[in-house]
């Protein structure tokens, strides 16, 4: 399963068409320094782009992986020593620890608004809680539900853990920086 949120895509895209009214204004109205304002909201642009378009959580059938803005992780079922929501979904194991972004938890306030199902899907006893992370029917905890089901499945073969760079998500962040930095100059 391969899932982010929608409204990051919607963030997204609003982004790209504010910065490209900017640019046209930019230049329409200031030929003189449009470079200048062009190479800020590329800047901006390539920010925005790199925090809400490339995080994504990918679960495959022995591990996960977690690509954030800068880097890519891919951690077996089997390395997985525990599974947080109380920020985002969060995997630990061996010495290790990483956040996925594109999995954030829900505020306070998803709690008042949970369903029935969500409680009866967990299995929850009359009296007994559940972080708001941790509700199937948010994005931490519909991973977070999967990745425990899949450990408690006993697929716990692959004890692999690796981190790598994103060399797209660090382009996208650096060429804009460096055209900055170069027409700011």
């Amino acid at each position: 399963m391969n899932k982010r949120p929608t409204s990051s895509y919607v963030i997204a895209i609003a982004s790209l068409i504010l910065a490209s009214l900017a640019m046209v204004q930019a230049i329409w109205y200031d030929q003189q320094n449009g470079l200048r304002t062009g190479a800020i909201v590329l800047f901006l642009l390539g920010l925005i782009w790199a925090y809400y378009v490339f995080p994504k959580v990918d679960i495959k059938s022995d591990s996960v992986e977690i690509t954030n803005p800068l880097t890519i992780s891919e951690v077996g079922f089997g390395a997985i020593e525990d599974v947080d929501t109380r920020f985002a979904l969060k995997l630990v194991g061996d010495g290790k620890a990483v956040s996925a972004w594109a999995a954030p938890a829900p505020g306070r306030h998803r709690h008042r608004h949970a369903s029935t199902d969500d409680f009866r899907f967990l299995g929850l006893k009359e009296g007994q809680s559940v972080r708001p992370g941790d509700l199937p029917s948010s994005v931490s905890g519909s991973f977070a539900y999967q990745i425990r089901k899949a450990i408690e499945d006993g697929n716990t073969g692959n004890l692999t853990w690796s981190t790598k760079p994103n060399w797209l998500g660090v382009a996208v962040v650096v060429i804009p920086l460096i055209v900055l930095i170069a027409v700011h100059l």
